[in-house]
């Protein structure tokens, strides 16, 4: 009986009652580490499966409900940067061993905004601005993370950066890429995101400028057909710089010219200038004139007839 009256009332009662001394349950916040826009609201949950009676206690104004095993909070137009200490506890609980804490954090995740040059032309250096406005209600910088990235592939990424800068060079057969600027946020066990995207305008001085002639060489009465033929954003403009203006015919927007009697000057450098008004690149190709054999051929045969007429007449008359 000595031993028994050194006994707490307490361990008197887990001889007597064994299911007296199991464990009281720890209550559980859900969800963990929470996290709430600033002035927005959030609703929490405390259970706590063997307690009869749940409650909370924080330091902004509060709304809860109760029930067997749990106890509900919402907190509503926060307007706070502080964070807030959350603690839910079993009532009636001597040891303090049916508390759990835990504290809920402010942020603003928003303004994510992406500039690239107003004008962007190919083969020349552009740049991009990407910029995210962010806070916590932590005292270290936010954990942010800022990526740029086209077509699931990733051009750039910052970290604890609210903007990024990038720098790049495109090719013509870019033109309409989209670029994505993407803001993750790590905060207690969320990883909150926001994006926005733009799609790229990509101007080009003229390129792939090719002439050429349906025959190199052309002889003298002959067609002569030239086409010209150019890319470029936006599409350029031909102009053409020929041996001679005469007899020329320009077709299809100027792409094609044409002769139909061929001369000696129109022997020569057929060149196009294909221009925009980011610039202009020229191309050419040489056409050759042959003289006909029946322009010089025909003349000689008639002078030498005459003169076998003269010569025979000269003879008739000086033998009869």
């Amino acid at each position: 009986m000595g031993r028994l009256r050194a006994l707490s009332p307490l361990a008197l009662l887990c001889l007597c009652l064994p299911a007296a001394c199991l464990d009281p349950c720890v209550p559980s916040i859900t969800p963990p580490k929470p996290v709430v826009p600033f002035g927005g609201s959030v609703d929490l949950n405390c259970t706590c499966a063997n307690a009869s009676e749940l409650n909370w206690e924080v330091s902004v104004l509060k709304k809860t409900q109760q029930g067997p095993g749990w106890v509900s909070l919402s907190i509503t137009n926060i307007s706070d940067w502080s964070p807030v200490d959350l603690k839910c506890y079993r009532q009636g609980d001597l040891e303090g061993r049916a508390i759990v804490e835990d504290m809920l954090h402010v942020y603003e995740l928003s303004h994510l905004e992406i500039h690239p040059d107003a004008e962007i032309v190919a083969r020349r250096k552009g740049q991009v601005f990407c910029r995210v406005y962010a806070r916590t209600s932590e005292e270290s910088e936010p954990d942010l993370t800022l990526t740029l990235s086209s077509g699931g592939h990733e051009w750039l990424r910052t970290h604890r950066n609210h903007s990024l800068q990038y720098d790049f060079v495109l090719k013509p057969e870019q033109d309409g890429t989209e670029l994505v600027c993407e803001a993750k946020l790590h905060l207690g066990q969320q990883e909150l995101s926001v994006n926005t995207s733009v799609t790229l305008r990509v101007w080009a001085i003229p390129y792939n400028v090719s002439v050429w002639a349906e025959q190199m060489s052309v002889a003298a009465g002959g067609n002569i057909v030239v086409r010209c033929h150019a890319q470029g954003n936006p599409p350029p403009v031909l102009h053409w710089v020929l041996p001679s203006e005469d007899g020329v015919q320009r077709l299809d927007n100027d792409s094609i010219v044409t002769i139909s009697t061929a001369q000696s000057a129109h022997n020569g450098t057929y060149k196009c200038v294909a221009e925009n008004r980011f610039g202009s690149v020229t191309g050419q190709t040489d056409v050759v004139v042959e003289a006909s054999y029946q322009v010089w051929v025909a003349p000689v045969v008639v002078v030498v007839m005459l003169i076998v007429v003269a010569v025979s007449g000269f003879l008739w008359y000086s033998f009869k």
